[in-house]
């Protein structure tokens, strides 16, 4: 069994004093976070009264076998083996919290109705351009729930179905996927589906010249391989404590495309420490699905606290407008999520990110 990948992200060992100190660049597989907490892989939406499979990954990015973990429904599941757990979605709707025991670690997911489908397996949101390193979310309808039946090849290697419902599959490449256009081939049982997909990975142009010092500011370049598209990204700061983007915790950049594909970065030292950020690509197939979102957010909105339930509610109206504007969208409810203290209210919010970034 290949052990499942988390998102990579870029770290940098930054010494901030009156003197200058070069930055040491490494990479690791991480949980979002630089925390050393375990993580839960969910689908975003399960149908009520179906199989599902959900995962759970180590800090470091392997799988987690023999977790516990615990419904909101009652259920509870131990991973096996292979890092995952089946199980059966409960027939009521809405909400389901799947925690990890003894922790406050939980994600979110919408239950819907009980749907009629012919089996056949169609493919609604496949992204056109992703990365080799992060995990990938497929989107359709006629998924198996049970992982282990919804056989994925990229390139005729075989890829590892970390989590699925009959909506969605969430997967990571294998681990010697190469950059460049790739062919996607899912199988489950007689039916077949086909897409096409560009992966791409993300490293640092040069680190030798990064000098940081606090109060002064620091460029990172970062090329992009596998494409001579340019490309939007998102970095989010890990440790603002440590350094700081110029307007907030997350920077939206875009690479300036061609043969030399890369993007700017620039951070400003605070204070001695671990400089942490994490790239991700924005959803080139942005095609959210307001009422998804706007579903987790009103289950937010009936328990979180009375300030954040107006944050919320402004959030609701803004999605409810035509040409809502995701990026800001993202910005905000990066912000909600930090002020409440509800860890079902963050889960929840987490999960309208996800809705929103397709991740």
């Amino acid at each position: 069994m290949s052990n499942a990948r988390r998102e990579k992200l870029r770290l940098f060992s930054i010494g901030l004093c009156a003197s200058i100190f070069l930055a040491a660049f490494s990479t690791r597989n991480l949980v979002a976070a630089p925390t050393g907490q375990n993580t839960i892989v969910l689908p975003l939406e399960l149908i009520a009264g179906e199989p599902a499979t959900l995962a759970v990954l180590t800090a470091d990015g392997h799988i987690a076998a023999s977790a516990k973990i615990v419904l909101s429904s009652g259920q509870v599941l131990t991973t096996d083996e292979s890092g995952r757990a089946h199980f059966l979605v409960p027939p009521q709707t809405g909400p389901l919290f799947a925690r990890m025991l003894g922790s406050e670690i939980r994600e979110a997911a919408d239950v819907l109705p009980e749907q009629s489908s012919s089996g056949d397996l169609q493919l609604t949101q496949v992204p056109k351009i992703a990365s080799a390193s992060e995990r990938l979310v497929i989107s359709g309808s006629g998924f198996a729930g049970d992982a282990d039946k919804n056989a994925v090849e990229i390139d005729g290697k075989r890829a590892l179905v970390l989590a699925s419902a009959p909506a969605q599959l969430i997967l990571t490449p294998p681990a010697d996927t190469v950059v460049g256009p790739a062919s996607l081939f899912i199988t489950k049982g007689d039916n077949q589906a086909t897409a096409n997909i560009t992966f791409v990975s993300i490293v640092p142009m040069s680190f030798s010249d990064v000098q940081i010092r606090s109060g002064k500011e620091a460029a990172i370049h970062l090329l992009v391989q596998g494409t001579a598209e340019p490309l939007n990204m998102e970095i989010k700061n890990l440790t603002p404590g440590v350094a700081q983007f110029k307007r907030g915790d997350m920077l939206l950049v875009r690479s300036k495309g061609g043969t030399d594909n890369w993007a700017t970065i620039r951070v400003k030292g605070l204070a001695a420490g671990q400089f942490s950020y994490s790239v991700r690509l924005e959803n080139e197939y942005r095609q959210a699905d307001p009422r998804v979102t706007i579903d987790f957010l009103r289950a937010a909105q009936k328990i979180a606290e009375p300030d954040t339930k107006k944050k919320i509610n402004s959030i609701v109206r803004e999605l409810q407008q035509r040409g809502a504007n995701w990026e800001n969208l993202l910005k905000e409810l990066g912000t909600v999520a930090n002020f409440s203290k509800s860890a079902d209210v963050q889960a929840l919010i987490s999960a309208a990110e996800r809705s929103i970034s397709g991740s």
